[in-house]
């Protein structure tokens, strides 16, 4: 493992981050928690639409097009639909809502997530990756934090995502902060219906920093 600092990290960076990583995912400078959100392009040249016409309008009846059939393996993430308060004991003082949703017809669930203190507020995505088979999590919030992760699925309990996050240390108004990249691994555990664990481990320098969060529905 690699603990050594880079040679251009400014002074009382690598404390800073340390810092900032034993203290919570969020607590007060947030550390990321549930995965990210997805953006999906399709280049122009993809679909190209059939030109217009300058003929006059007609007064057809529109007809709603049918929804696209939702990957069956979008099921196995139900169980985590809802709102939800996350509690961690090393960060007592915390408030961590997450709202989760269905999206795009049920292709997706997204997660509105809020934390205090810190005045953090985010968006993480899931889906199913039809290509590779996995499913994959995108996530981003207004400190400027973004992560990218992907899971193979539940296996003996577990739903396990692992990718990597930029972390930023403290949010800035000048478009210029500090942070790092980090590795990133959640995972989820189902104790009942209405709570889950989520155990988020993030790696700095080749130092592993968890938390262990409960998860219990509110609403």
């Amino acid at each position: 493992m690699n603990t050594a600092k880079p040679d251009h990290e400014p002074q009382g960076r690598s404390q800073r981050l340390r810092r900032l990583l034993t203290r919570g995912r969020w607590n007060n400078r947030t550390t990321r928690v549930l995965g990210a959100a997805v953006v999906l392009a399709v280049p122009a040249f993809v679909i190209a639409g059939p030109p217009v016409s300058a003929a006059p309008a007609t007064h057809a009846k529109a007809h709603r097009v049918a929804p696209l059939p939702v990957p069956p393996q979008m099921k196995a993430l139900e169980p985590l639909l809802g709102k939800w308060k996350c509690d961690e004991k090393a960060a007592p003082d915390q408030q961590f809502i997450i709202n989760t949703t269905r999206t795009l017809d049920g292709h997706y669930q997204n997660d509105e997530v809020t934390i205090n203190p810190g005045n953090v507020h985010a968006i993480a995505s899931y889906g199913w990756n039809p290509l590779d088979q996995v499913y994959f999590s995108q996530y981003h919030d207004n400190w400027g934090s973004s992560s990218s992760t992907t899971s193979p699925g539940w296996k003996d309990g577990h739903l396990i995502f692992t990718g990597d996050l930029i972390q930023i240390a403290a949010p800035s108004a000048t478009g210029h902060a500090t942070g790092a990249h980090i590795k990133l691994k959640d995972d989820y555990t189902l104790v009942r219906p209405g709570y889950f664990k989520d155990t988020t481990t993030v790696t700095f320098n080749g130092t592993d920093y968890p938390h262990s969060y409960d998860c219990h529905t509110i609403e």
